[in-house]
């Protein structure tokens, strides 16, 4: 049986095939390059005021890496989890920092951890497929990575079959 996230990547370009329907914004549409169609409609009457309270914004760590590169850097020593017991080295991500298209996954497999890349096994490899044949961009045109940065122990390579 195969990993099921490689199963539903296949039934994906098994249906899909070179029309699959993703698209990535490359250049941001101007708001004032967007046609206006109607007349604007007069807005309703306002309704009272709700009196409800806001989420309190946590305050920023002043400490805190500023980028990805730092974050990085950061994490690549990281023990704060039990995880990192059993990963070979951190998958932090890697790609295009300010694309506008981002691949998560869950966790590192085990190519994924020997190699310190994301999505480099079979799965990756069809992800890359999906990437660059069906949308038509380059793999490096977006940002790929995972929630978890140390693969989880027990979590065995897929079988073959």
């Amino acid at each position: 049986m195969s990993h099921p996230v490689v199963w539903h990547l296949q039934r994906a370009i098994e249906r899909y095939g070179a029309d699959l329907p993703l698209r990535i914004r490359t250049t941001p549409t101007p708001a004032a390059a967007v046609p206006v169609t109607a007349a604007p409609v007069a807005a309703p009457a306002a309704a009272p005021a709700a009196t409800t309270s806001r989420p309190t914004v946590p305050e920023v760590d002043p400490d805190a890496p500023g980028s990805l590169d730092e974050l990085a850097c950061a994490t690549r020593d990281c023990t704060r989890c039990k995880l990192h017991a059993g990963r070979t080295q951190i998958v932090f991500g890697e790609g295009d920092p300010n694309a506008d298209i981002m691949f998560v996954g869950e966790a590192p497999g085990a190519r994924e951890d020997e190699t310190g890349r994301p999505f480099v096994g079979p799965a990756g490899q069809l992800l890359t497929k999906i990437i660059e044949n069906a949308i038509g961009v380059p793999r490096s045109a977006g940002y790929i990575a995972n929630v978890n940065k140390c693969r989880p122990p027990g979590n065995p390579s897929p079988d073959p079959d």
